[in-house]
């Protein structure tokens, strides 16, 4: 696996981002086998869709992400874990969480992304007010997570994100980019406005051996 800076112009579209080549070694020589570009989103005016249906990501260039876009709310699991894949297939960031609402009731919330303002979110939610499953998306001013990780490789953080789902828990990618840092990888779990409404699921996170960290992305 390989991993590089890539940017692209034209005379009305600019873009950077992190490109990932995956190579395998076959009796000809070496050849790729799939590829992922995390676009960098301030740049282009854009968010982009990620087309890894295994992980959700968000790109930015270290600006706060205050707001995600709430795509839908389910009374089970697996309503949202359902319209989790199907986002993860039609190229959107997606991934869900539980809202505990009572001692015994939750809502399982199914969120797109994380952005820097109410403007760039819109953009992705017109888009998906146009597809028969994202009729009711809204952006939200939800400014608080739980971070999960810091991983040095996107191979780190899938291992990351699939530890969550065998734990019966959703997380998102965070791929920033910063001068002179450069790649800064995030995995964190939820959306949350109060910082109390994430204490449940920072002791969940702790029961399964996760050290979470409430963060404004």
């Amino acid at each position: 696996m390989v991993c590089f800076t890539q940017a692209l112009s034209s005379g009305n579209f600019k873009s950077r981002g992190l490109k990932e080549l995956e190579w395998t070694r076959s009796s000809s020589g070496w050849k790729i086998r799939g590829e992922n570009f995390y676009e960098w989103f301030s740049h282009s005016g854009a968010q982009s869709l990620g087309n890894d249906a295994g992980s959700g990501h968000s790109f930015s260039a270290e600006t706060t992400l205050s707001f995600v876009i709430h795509v839908s709310s389910h009374s089970n699991k697996a309503g949202a874990l359902s319209l989790t894949n199907q986002l993860r297939k039609n190229g959107f960031d997606a991934y869900w969480a539980p809202f505990r609402m009572s001692m015994d009731t939750f809502i399982y919330r199914v969120y797109v992304g994380r952005f820097s303002d109410w403007n760039q979110a819109h953009r992705v939610v017109r888009i998906l007010r146009k597809k028969p499953f994202g009729g009711h998306a809204t952006a939200i001013p939800y400014s608080l997570a739980l971070k999960v990780g810091e991983p040095d490789s996107l191979q780190d953080a899938r291992m990351i994100l699939e530890s969550l789902r065998k734990v019966g828990l959703s997380g998102l990618l965070l791929v920033s980019y910063s001068e002179p840092l450069g790649i800064h990888l995030r995995v964190v779990v939820g959306a949350f406005k109060k910082a109390y409404n994430a204490t449940w699921m920072l002791q969940q996170l702790k029961q399964f051996g996760f050290a979470g960290e409430l963060i404004s992305p």
